[in-house]
């Protein structure tokens, strides 16, 4: 079994779309950094980038979120341990190579199993654990167009290994396996207010 990262793209000019998958933890603990590609259209996998883009490198925990058809990933367990590594990444149609760019992570620390959504002109971050295992709390939001961080520190904001989306009003987390609630004595799907 294989751990890894799935970037879907909607389809384009009436194609039917893809999905590229980009590293993982493979069931002997090896952390992976293929990049793969399946068209929907023709049934297919390809291999986008043999080894992987080199920049992202080998890792898993990581997350991707997608604003206009650039993706972008942040985080993560490399070899090194979490990292704090954020990258914008174009996939082409066809054969052509993904386009990489590291971007500046801010001040924000290292991580794994954390969750990020894109929503308007930001990427937010939330949650995720330390090489320690200790769980991250906060939101961290980068804006797309400044290329700036800002960080909001919501109490008991501490998730990992959740799923986080925007909603009316406020950000959803639903689901982790740290064992706390986001909230002190709430169960089930708490909604975290943005400033």
């Amino acid at each position: 079994m294989e751990l890894e990262i799935q970037i879907v793209r909607r389809g384009e000019r009436g194609d039917d779309g893809g999905r590229e998958h980009h590293g993982g933890l493979a069931a002997g603990g090896e952390i992976l950094g293929d990049l793969w590609a399946f068209d929907f259209g023709k049934n297919e996998w390809r291999e986008v980038a043999p080894g992987g883009p080199a920049l992202l490198g080998r890792r898993f925990g990581h997350t991707v979120a997608e604003r206009d058809g650039t993706f972008y990933v942040f985080g993560g367990y490399s070899d090194a341990g979490p990292t704090s590594d954020f990258y914008s990444l174009q996939v082409a149609n066809g054969t052509a190579a993904p386009v990489v760019q590291k971007l500046d992570s801010g001040a924000v620390e290292p991580r794994f199993a954390h969750s990020s959504f894109a929503e308007g002109d930001s990427v937010h971050v939330v949650g995720g654990n330390d090489d320690d295992n200790n769980q991250k709390g906060g939101l961290w939001s980068y804006n797309v167009l400044s290329g700036q961080w800002s960080s909001t520190q919501i109490q008991d904001s501490v998730v990992c290994e959740a799923s986080a989306f925007p909603a009316t009003g406020g950000i959803v987390v639903s689901g982790g396996s740290c064992g706390e609630a986001l909230v002190p004595g709430e169960l089930g799907t708490p909604l975290l207010h943005l400033p």
